[in-house]
């Protein structure tokens, strides 16, 4: 089974007028504790009621004084029970989703629970949860990885959690994967100008470094410039690890060996997820539109291309309309960030500057279909979660507009959206709440 890899939806306040950039949704945590908490050619887009798989309420002992669970109360979708999970089939096409409680005010939604998500979108309670930021979640599905300060392995089955003893520098931002193949962590160490890259035992003993090196701070303005130093693809054996630096895409071997030189094409490539057998989905800036008149406009770079890149070192696939610049153009190019395949259609995301400033192209060759959202509720930031043989799943913000009061309610709903733009709620979908699923995680191995 492939390791998880998780999205992360920020429920913020709008912010109004961002266009598409290089800062994306963060995935990492800092050594503070978390909080608990182009053109396009647009389609008409329809929408279906949320799922209406058949789920029972949880029940309760009759006369029994005890609480019931978190999970149990309004607020959370209606779920089977943790001891009706079927932890054996738990991996390819299941989902963990961290949910905040849906209330009508952003103040008191601070309760949290996990669910566990079926191909099928049955939803099964998990447990309550503390507001700790997750990491990643282990390949068997059985283990969430946390860092509040320390790196936590927290047991979802039985619940026992055990530290990892690792050397982290004070003031680092910390980002952490389940090694494939084993009881190892991959840790990415970085600080303003540092990163370090290195696989880790459970005990934290420190086993290989991958990538040890200065990098140039908060040059967003040098088409080269990766934030955070380095990205990278381990792959589901642990057999081979893909790296991408400003240096360009790296192929090295499971112990971190160069294995080979990678086409790279563009500039600051990153990367996203596996792409088809034998290549890597990589993000990078278009060389002659950094060279251009047009290049960093708007508030950060744009003008970001997706690109299947093979591990035999041969030439990379463009998959998104390479930008032009034309010097009476007023709207920047997108920065695609992430794509996923729905049949011949490549769905892709481009980063945001802020809380709602991304939004999801349906691309079909030099065709853009721009994708309209839930209902009435515009796009924020939609994060590509998985592939469905339908469609994609996709996280984002489901809001209301008020003329006067700006945003009425903030909800982070999964939604399913097939080929042509049909949209349906996979968790509850109710405008006007705050709340909702705060990240959720696949077994798809995607870039940290």
């Amino acid at each position: 089974m492939k390791r998880a890899a998780a999205v992360v939806l920020v429920l913020g306040l709008l912010a109004a007028g961002c266009g598409e950039g290089e800062v994306e949704e963060i995935e990492t945590s800092t050594t503070a504790p978390p909080p608990s908490t182009t053109t396009s050619m647009v389609a008409a887009s329809t929408t279906q009621p949320a799922s209406t798989t058949t789920q029972p309420a949880p029940t309760t002992t009759s006369g029994s004084t005890t609480e019931p669970p978190v999970w149990a109360g309004p607020g959370f979708p209606e779920a089977r029970p943790p001891e009706e999970i079927p932890w054996d089939q738990v991996g390819a096409g299941w989902l963990l989703a961290r949910y905040v409680e849906a209330s009508d005010s952003w103040e008191t939604s601070t309760r949290e629970a996990l669910f566990l998500i079926d191909p099928e979108d049955v939803v099964y309670a998990v447990t309550g949860w503390d507001g700790a930021q997750i990491l990643d979640w282990s390949p068997d599905g059985r283990r969430v990885l946390t860092f509040d300060g320390e790196l936590k392995v927290v047991g979802l089955a039985e619940g026992a959690t055990s530290a990892v003893l690792a050397v982290i520098p004070i003031e680092w931002h910390v980002d952490g994967r389940f090694a494939p193949g084993g009881d190892g962590l991959v840790l990415r160490l970085a600080t303003e100008g540092h990163v370090r890259l290195e696989l880790v035992g459970a005990d934290g003993a420190l086993r290989t470094t991958f990538a040890d090196f200065d990098y140039p701070a908060g040059g967003y303005g040098d088409p080269a410039f990766v934030e955070m130093g380095i990205t990278w693809l381990y792959d589901p054996d642990g057999t081979r690890l893909v790296v991408a630096t400003s240096e360009g895409i790296v192929l090295r071997d499971g112990q971190g060996v160069v294995v080979r030189m990678l086409d790279t094409p563009g500039l600051g490539c990153t990367l996203s997820r596996w792409w088809e057998e034998g290549s890597v989905l990589a993000a990078c800036y278009d060389p002659d539109w950094a060279a251009s008149t047009c290049w960093y406009r708007g508030p950060v770079p744009d003008g970001r291309s997706l690109w299947a890149v093979p591990l035999d070192g041969s030439a990379a696939t463009l998959l998104t309309p390479q930008p032009v610049c034309v010097s009476e153009a007023t709207e920047p190019a997108p920065a695609y960030a992430d794509g996923l395949p729905i049949g011949d259609l490549v769905a892709a995301r481009t980063g945001s500057c802020c809380e709602c400033g991304g939004r999801l192209d349906l691309i079909a060759g030099s065709t853009v279909t721009f994708w309209e959202g839930y209902e009435d509720s515009y796009p924020c930031s939609p994060s590509l979660v998985a592939a469905r043989p339908e469609g994609v799943l996709v996280l984002d913000t489901l809001y209301g507009w008020d003329a006067d009061e700006g945003a009425t309610g903030m909800l982070g709903v999964i939604f399913e959206v097939a080929a042509d733009g049909t949209t349906r709620a996979v968790t509850p979908a109710e405008p006007g709440l705050y709340g909702g699923v705060r990240q959720v995680f696949t077994t798809e191995e995607v870039g940290g």
